[in-house]
């Protein structure tokens, strides 16, 4: 019953972007170089919830994101997140590396509040699925391995993020990832705002 309820919470979020969702850009279109744009992408999730070792917590959480490259060969992208959850900080770097238009490995770095002073990894593989017409949702799927640095175990994790363009450099996005950390499973879900830059 309980993971019942977290699918029809993961349910509500993706129709409150309109679902036809890590926490920062959907996918490389979201990395918009046009009119003077960077490649910077701005998250701001002020719906974030954390479930697993038995309870959930609600917190804010935002990402900052800047592709390395051009328009037309975009290499990589480099990030950090942060979210305070429940009066609990931790943050992510990632860097995250294009092997083709719509796939890409992420290495990502965890830590903060709760971590024991010990860090946790993370490499996972993404795919950005196809979107359908003009001002469609952009949805990835990711996949990949977690290691938590409190109990030296590695497990699965995965997720999917989507974004629904607002306007040229406005978004609704939203993310859930499943994950397995100090012992305890566990997921991240998000709703929030991007902006491009």
């Amino acid at each position: 019953m309980k993971n019942l309820n977290k699918v029809m919470i993961l349910g509500v979020a993706m129709m409150a972007v309109s679902a036809n969702a890590q926490f920062g850009a959907g996918s490389k279109k979201d990395f918009t170089m046009e009119n003077g744009k960077s490649g910077g992408y701005f998250t701001y999730n002020p719906f974030t919830r954390a479930s697993g070792g038995g309870s959930d917590a609600n917190g804010y959480s935002f990402a900052v994101e800047k592709l390395i490259g051009t328009k037309e060969n975009a290499e990589a992208i480099l990030g950090f997140a942060s979210a305070r959850i429940d009066g609990s900080a931790w943050w992510q770097l990632s860097y995250r590396m294009y092997n083709s238009e719509d796939t890409s490995l992420q290495f990502g770095l965890y830590g903060g509040d709760g971590f024991g002073g010990k860090n946790d990894f993370s490499l996972t593989y993404w795919k950005d699925l196809p979107s359908q017409g003009e001002g469609a949702i952009s949805l990835s799927a990711f996949a990949g391995l977690y290691r938590s640095g409190s109990d030296s175990k590695t497990d699965l994790s995965f997720g999917v993020k989507a974004s629904y363009p607002l306007q040229n450099a406005v978004s609704i996005d939203a993310t859930f990832w499943q994950l397995r950390r100090a012992g305890d499973s566990g997921n991240f879900l998000t709703v929030g705002v991007g902006y491009r830059f």
